[in-house]
């Protein structure tokens, strides 16, 4: 498995996040459409790829990583966009929904550190849900920052998340 962070890509990454984005919270974002092409094509435009990380093995992506640090969070949409794809309900919906993605706690924790991270969200490629893929993807990204990383809120717990 390597990890690169999603600037490295060309654009076109971006549907590959938005697709494995939308698999892994569909529970969430299926509230808002039950069209996953058209939540996908709704959210490509919202990652900060700078602040993205993608495991690959194969030459395929099985998991992304969001994060913000002293400069930027991992998702910025711009609700127009959301309204133009999804129309004015459902868009103003989606932002809703995706600002729980996003840190609800300020940068204050970061700021006080160099190189610390706080993760925001990591999504996994479906076909590699419970492979043991996840735990490795965690602990190389976790050793990419050098100082401290903070998890600071999650969405759904398991007895893997308690573990990590």
């Amino acid at each position: 498995m390597v990890i690169k962070r999603a600037v490295e890509f060309d654009d076109v990454i971006r549907e590959k996040l938005s697709r494995i984005f939308v698999e892994t919270f569909e529970s969430y974002l299926t509230r808002i459409s039950k069209n996953k092409d058209a939540l996908i094509t709704a959210l490509t435009h919202i990652f900060v790829l700078d602040n993205i990380y993608v495991a690959i093995i194969d030459d395929e992506i099985v998991g992304i990583i969001g994060y913000m640090d002293k400069e930027q969070y991992s998702i910025k949409y711009k609700r127009r966009i959301l309204i133009e794809r999804l129309g004015i309900i459902k868009g103003l919906c989606a932002a809703i929904v995706l600002k729980q993605y996003r840190n609800p706690y300020p940068k204050c924790p970061i700021e006080k550190y160099q190189d610390a991270a706080s993760i925001e969200f990591f999504a996994m490629n479906v076909k590699y849900m419970k492979t043991g893929v996840w735990l490795e993807m965690m602990k190389k990204f976790f050793a990419l920052f050098k100082n401290m990383i903070y998890l600071v809120e999650v969405a759904d717990v398991s007895k893997e998340v308690i573990q990590l």
